[in-house]
């Protein structure tokens, strides 16, 4: 992501504790619409659709980071004593950073594997609660899976869809060591 696109999502979304659910929404609708009408522009503008697709995926992944972060501070502080080793992962089209306008957008929450399902259930619950609500509020079309490690690779041999889709993934915030370990041991079952 780029630094320009990074900080402006920080500045516009300012998504602190104390604000409401309403007030976040509206924040993340405003970025959305403002950085539509720009890359809507440069689509007029004669730009090249890649480089939309990698712009809107840039804007996409802004949302998602700020909302990732805001869940996790929301997690913490109910379970002050618990450590969140969870990653946001992009799929398929969005995981290739070509992420058209009205595409969907294909999400995995990756947790290492051996965590307590009732820790691992509330942190779901929380992400679902502060990350997918809010994206499904905003009108877009989210395709999302959330999975322990163990959990990827099992579904990942019993359908094919996945198995590709899990090929063309990348870290959109979170756990850069479980990311880089999940990926590199995802290519070699893979390949």
């Amino acid at each position: 992501m780029t630094t320009r696109t990074r900080r402006l999502a920080h500045r516009r979304l300012r998504l602190d504790r104390e604000s409401t659910r309403t007030k976040r929404l509206a924040a993340c609708k405003k970025y959305l619409r403002m950085e539509t009408e720009t890359i809507t522009t440069r689509i007029k503008a004669g730009e090249p659709g890649i480089k939309v697709a990698r712009s809107r995926s840039k804007v996409i992944d802004s949302i998602l980071t700020e909302l990732f972060a805001h869940g996790v501070k929301v997690y913490r502080e109910s379970h002050s004593d618990a450590e969140v080793t969870a990653t946001l992962i992009a799929l398929g089209g969005y995981g290739r950073a070509e992420q058209a306008p009205l595409s969907d957008i294909d999400i995995m929450f990756l947790y290492t594997s051996g965590i307590k399902a009732n820790k691992i259930r509330d942190l779901q619950q929380v992400m679902t609660d502060e990350i997918l609500f809010v994206l499904w509020d905003l009108g877009l079309m989210i395709g999302h899976s959330s999975r322990s490690v163990d959990e990827a690779f099992g579904e990942a041999k019993s359908d094919m869809q996945t198995m590709t889709s899990m090929l063309e993934s990348r870290i959109i915030t979170g756990d850069e060591q479980l990311f880089a370990s999940f990926s590199k041991a995802y290519r070699n079952f893979y390949l």
